[in-house]
């Protein structure tokens, strides 16, 4: 005849398994989490540099258009 003690040990053992996976879902979540947020920060950093260099490229073409007109 089984003990009262093991059909404790087995509700423990399932409260484990769900935990378990709980904390696994959880990380899951969190990994792709953190690859949609390096995805939209590099967007942001090539978007930046972007506009950096057309910024940069816009003054320098006036500057020669303006070296020209002197």
């Amino acid at each position: 005849m089984r003990k009262i003690n093991d059909f404790k040990n087995d509700a423990l053992k399932v409260k484990r398994v769900q935990k378990t996976f709980k904390n696994l879902n959880s990380f899951l979540d969190n990994a792709e989490n953190a690859k949609n947020n390096a995805n939209i920060s590099r967007t942001y950093i090539l978007l930046g540099f972007c506009c950096f260099f057309a910024i940069f490229f816009f003054f320098k073409n006036l500057s020669k258009t303006r070296s020209k007109i002197r």
